[in-house]
């Protein structure tokens, strides 16, 4: 970025944007006709994962286009699914190191009618505990992600002989406004799910100091330049990325239902907050849709999970606003917003 004019690099960028839309609209028929071709579940996934749907087309000519190393891996996962146990992939730059060896396999998980009625109890007891507030914030939101199509609907008679789910719960967090929320949680490590998982990869997140880096060497460049600082996140990353449909099986959760005492069992079809795997999906899928947006607007970007940030030449803030919502659409980029700083 600092290598160009501002003015001219932002003439640029908003040509650039206007031929990716030109080329979204020409994507249209053979993004659907890719998304005709997948498993019901990854399109239930995928079709949540923005207002206009996921466009599988014209992402894999934006991958190709920009010579992205790891296209063929991460559009074979996008649209087939990724996994949820065994030897997790990890995004190419990672830092070879052991993270995690596998220390259960998925015939060694409890089943058995004692085992579910000990965990039915258990998470009844657990979640009267937390209290009616929390454990219908809980069933209020795995309502709404059925009706995404994220999670199944209710199994009616499930069958003890297979494999214990995974309880559901709630943690609260604040918000960047400041606002207490409930967090659901799948908590995979105490099903065991999470031990069947083999990492080999050490993510890298990006850190302050790499965006102070960059505003010097933009400053050293262009000194009469005010600077901004930006900053968004992605809504529900996790919950944009299908898990294999063959690993679902081991995606069962136990719900508890306060408006009856009851527990009731569904199925995941999009990665959960509580798995190993879904935090290297996300990352492989998130360097993916960072590279796009760093290679086509030109601008920095650091990441940490499912937060970016960056700086741009202050005159120029509001127009990248739009370009980061229209070419992240598909993911849901959620909130954009941009504080100046003076870095003269």
């Amino acid at each position: 970025m600092s290598s160009y004019d501002p003015a001219s690099l932002e003439a640029s960028r908003i040509a650039t944007m206007e031929r990716l839309e030109a080329l979204a609209i020409e994507c249209q028929a053979s993004d659907a006709q890719v998304f005709a071709s997948l498993h019901p579940d990854i399109q239930r996934v995928l079709e949540s994962a923005g207002p206009s749907g996921a466009h599988l087309h014209f992402l894999r000519l934006l991958l190709e286009e920009s010579s992205y190393e790891q296209r063929e891996a991460i559009m074979h996962d996008i649209t087939h699914g990724f996994p949820l146990i065994g030897d997790i992939p990890v995004e190419a730059s990672a830092k070879p190191k052991e993270v995690q060896q596998a220390t259960n396999s998925p015939s060694d998980l409890k089943r058995g009618h004692q085992e579910w009625d000990a965990l039915i109890n258990k998470h009844i007891k657990f979640s009267r505990l937390s209290g009616i507030e929390v454990a219908s914030e809980i069933w209020e939101q795995t309502i709404a992600e059925q009706k995404m199509g994220r999670i199944t609907e209710f199994i009616e008679h499930w069958n003890t002989d297979d494999i214990l789910p995974t309880r559901r719960f709630g943690v609260e967090q604040q918000s960047s406004k400041g606002i207490s929320k409930i967090r659901c949680i799948d908590d995979f490590h105490e099903s065991g799910i999470n031990d069947c998982c083999s990492v080999f990869g050490r993510i890298r997140m990006g850190h302050i100091r790499d965006m102070a880096y960059q505003a010097k060497v933009h400053h050293r460049k262009h000194p009469d330049e005010d600077l901004a600082i930006w900053k968004s996140d992605f809504k529900s990353a996790y919950r944009c990325v299908p898990i294999l449909p063959e690993h679902q099986r081991y995606a069962y959760i136990m719900i508890y239902n306060p408006n009856d005492d009851s527990i009731r069992i569904a199925r995941q079809r999009a990665m959960p907050f509580g798995s190993i795997a879904a935090v290297y999906a996300w990352d492989r899928l998130a360097h993916a849709i960072v590279h796009i947006i760093e290679f086509y607007l030109q601008v920095p970007i650091n990441r940490y999970v499912d937060d970016i940030f960056g700086i741009i030449p202050t005159r120029y803030g509001s127009t990248l606003r739009l370009s980061l919502i229209h070419i992240s659409e598909p993911t849901r980029l959620r909130r954009i917003s941009y504080a100046v700083f003076c870095l003269k």
